[in-house]
């Protein structure tokens, strides 16, 4: 018997749909047994040739037939998030959205030791390469548009030196930049932003047996070795930079809050998969908890939770290798996310891809 519960409360969503649709087909034969009955005493009614009595049954029995559609309608519209049937994948800007959390793939900075930011009561500074340097007075960075006043500056830089400075993380700061500054009528929307990373091995060198010792003697960070094909350690610097141009200093609730999470490689598609599972997961429970701490609202668990979906949860497949593009799309496909893309011609056009092809009630 417990089974069988079990059994109906897992499809319930299709049981309520059959039901529905066999009213449907009720109203249907309804109709089409009395459709030429109430046409003739009509017709009839016209010309004044029928009783009284005979037009106010057929009267009656229509605005019963009238009053089950009008019911089915409503009880379709009031689930229509639950029967929403999906059309295959349509991309367009990124204009005004509603996204509360998005998820980047960060990918090895080959130059990440070159990077150093500097910060002390009067200002911050971030310097890269030994010749390029950018200086925010602290409260400067409330404002939103210093960041894209340090992308201006990277492009002063890169055409008057007339070479490509390669800040590997200008997609992942463009996006969170987009994201907010086109929030207009949701400007705290934007609430958890998830950094993947890989935690590879060190690749093997004929050298770093004879380093051993060296090694063991002075500050070994791996992140620092250029055999270390790993991205995971160098996060916490993006998070920095994260922290420098997004924090909302004068109210902290409003923050947002970045979560880092790691996996072995890019490059393993059932791992990676997995991943994007489990941190979506994580995002719901965060937000879930987060609500549960400032509200009355007595919400059992997270998956009651309705006030973050799928749909407000993006995952950025841009950069790293082509394995996130493809699990980002099949993941798009399976949970109803957007996917972001960021144009190579112009990183000031992102993407919002709904790669989504569904003909029945997702589960």
């Amino acid at each position: 018997m417990n089974k069988f519960i079990k059994l109906l409360k897992n499809h319930k969503d299709y049981i309520i749909l059959s039901i529905l649709i066999s009213l449907w087909l009720i109203v249907l034969g309804i109709l089409s047994v009395y459709f030429a009955n109430i046409t003739d005493v009509l017709f009839q009614f016209l010309f004044h040739s029928i009783s009284e009595n005979i037009v106010l049954i057929l009267v009656i029995k229509s605005l019963i037939i009238i009053c089950i559609i009008i019911l089915l309608i409503y009880l379709i519209f009031r689930n229509k998030k639950r029967f929403k049937f999906y059309s295959i994948a349509n991309e367009q800007n990124l204009g005004e959205n509603k996204l509360k959390a998005i998820v980047l793939p960060i990918s090895l900075f080959r130059d990440y030791n070159q990077l150093k930011i500097e910060e002390n009561e009067q200002e911050i500074s971030i310097k890269f390469k030994d010749n390029f340097s950018f200086q925010i007075k602290n409260g400067e960075n409330n404002d939103i548009d210093c960041v894209n006043n340090f992308f201006n500056e990277i492009k002063k830089f890169e055409k008057l030196k007339q070479n490509r400075l390669g800040f590997n993380w200008e997609v992942p700061l463009k996006i969170i930049y987009k994201v907010k500054k086109n929030q207009t009528k949701c400007p705290n929307c934007l609430k958890y932003i998830v950094l993947l990373g890989t935690e590879g091995q060190l690749r093997s060198n004929p050298f770093n047996n004879n380093m051993n010792n060296m090694q063991q003697n002075n500050d070994f960070n791996p992140s620092n070795n250029s055999n270390d094909n790993s991205s995971y350690p160098q996060l916490d610097k993006l998070e920095k930079l994260m922290k420098i141009f997004f924090s909302n200093h004068s109210d902290n609730n409003n923050d947002i809050k970045i979560i880092k999470r790691k996996l072995n490689n890019f490059e393993n598609f059932t791992e990676l998969s997995e991943k994007f599972e489990e941190i979506e997961e994580d995002i719901k429970k965060e937000y879930y908890k987060e609500f549960k701490e400032y509200s009355y609202n007595k919400i059992k668990n997270y998956e009651n939770f309705k006030e973050i979906n799928d749909t407000e949860i993006a995952y950025d497949i841009t950069g790293g290798q082509k394995l996130v593009s493809v699990v980002g799309t099949f993941f798009s496909l399976k949970s109803q996310s957007p996917i972001l893309y960021v144009s190579q011609n112009n990183s000031d056009n992102i993407k919002v891809i709904n790669a989504i092809y569904k003909m029945e009630p997702p589960e």
